[in-house]
């Protein structure tokens, strides 16, 4: 499963999607806010008693666009970043290094599940059924759901992610980029929404 993770509040949420969705930027706008994060790539799910599920962070540099870096004022402090290796589009960043107790190593029965978009119209959240969520998030785990030995453990433990938690659309406008305070408010919207059913999402 191809995930973000970062919390604020004891609210979990889950950052899911292809290369180029604004993943990155996003986590890397919330951590800028306040928020603390899991991992900014892979995270492990562990199943629990009583059907609860922990995430798991996995430790490794962050991938940014170089676009990125450079184009953005509050970021250039990164701009002489190695890096990674032959693909020069993309830095290193060592989270620990520049967010110093920032990582958390797990957390149980995330609140809400993100599928980030980026477009040109402005920010906003739509509400993703469950069982819609679920047919995005299994094509991001194949390596595991082909496995016999590991696919009925992850196929539940994405169930109890569907029961204690929400999905949601997030589309990123510019403005996130540039504002870390933005992406904070927009995914505080989906708590929001998540933790009070009948909210607006819109």
């Amino acid at each position: 499963m191809f995930t973000r993770r970062r919390f604020r509040a004891r609210t979990g949420y889950i950052v899911s999607g292809n290369a180029g969705s604004g993943k990155t930027t996003l986590t890397l706008a919330l951590i800028l806010s306040g928020f603390k994060f899991l991992s900014d790539d892979t995270i492990f799910l562990r199943l629990g008693g009583d059907g609860d599920v922990e995430a798991l962070g996995f430790a490794r540099d962050f991938h940014l666009a170089t676009d990125l870096v450079e184009g953005q004022e509050h970021l250039r402090r990164f701009k002489d970043l190695p890096d990674y290796s032959a693909r020069r589009d993309r830095k290193l960043l060592a989270p620990d290094r520049y967010f110093p107790g920032k990582r958390l190593d797990g957390l149980t029965n995330p609140r809400v599940i993100l599928f980030p978009w980026i477009r040109a119209g402005g920010s906003g959240l739509e509400p993703v059924s469950m069982a819609e969520a679920m047919t995005i998030l299994l094509p991001q785990s194949l390596s595991v759901m082909m496995n016999p030995e590991t696919a009925a453990a992850h196929l539940e433990a994405l169930k109890r992610l569907a029961r204690h938690g929400r999905a949601f659309r997030l589309f990123t406008g510019p403005e996130v980029k540039g504002d870390p305070a933005s992406a904070r408010a927009l995914v505080e919207r989906a708590r929001d929404a998540a933790i009070e059913p009948m909210g607006a999402a819109s």
